[in-house]
C-alpha cells in the first residue's frame, strides 16, 4: 500500500476544492486532504496537522497566497513542506512569480487533472 499522504488544500472555491481532491485520491486512495477556505483558517489547521504537502491558491480572501507561502517558509516545522500554487489568473508573469519567490510547483485554473497528478505525485516521491 502507498504511503499515506496528508495534504493541506487553501481554496476558497469548492467546485475547485473537489477537483484537487478527486486528483489526488486518484493518484493515492490513501490520501489525507484537509480543506479550508482562507489562510486564517490555514493557521487554525496548521496548529494541529503537518501536512506533506500544500495546495495554495494564489487569490484568496484575507491573506493571500504569496503571505501565506512566506509564513510557511517562515516556520521551522513546515518550512520544507512543497508547496504548489494554484490560481484563475494565469500568465506567464505570474507562474514565473510563483517559481521565483519559491512554489515548488504552479497550476493555471482550471487544472489538467492528468499533469496535475502527475506533478503531485513526483513531488511527493521526492522528485
Amino acid at each position: 500500500m502507498e504511503n499515506a499522504w496528508r495534504v493541506l488544500v487553501v481554496e476558497d472555491n469548492d467546485d475547485n476544492f473537489k477537483v484537487f481532491k478527486e486528483a489526488l485520491e486518484y493518484h493515492n486512495p490513501a490520501v489525507e486532504v484537509r480543506w479550508v477556505v482562507s489562510g486564517e483558517d490555514g493557521d487554525i489547521v496548521l496548529a494541529d496537522f503537518i501536512p506533506d504537502l500544500v495546495i495554495l491558491d494564489l487569490e484568496l480572501p484575507g491573506k493571500d497566497g504569496w503571505q501565506i507561502l512566506g509564513e510557511l517558509r517562515e516556520n521551522p516545522a513546515l518550512a520544507g513542506v512543497p508547496v504548489i500554487a494554484t490560481t484563475a489568473y494565469h500568465s506567464v508573469n505570474v507562474a514565473a512569480k510563483a517559481r521565483e519567490v519559491g512554489f515548488d510547483g504552479y497550476f493555471p485554473k482550471p487544472i489538467d487533472v492528468f499533469s496535475f497528478g502527475a506533478e503531485i505525485e513526483a513531488i511527493m516521491q521526492g522528485g
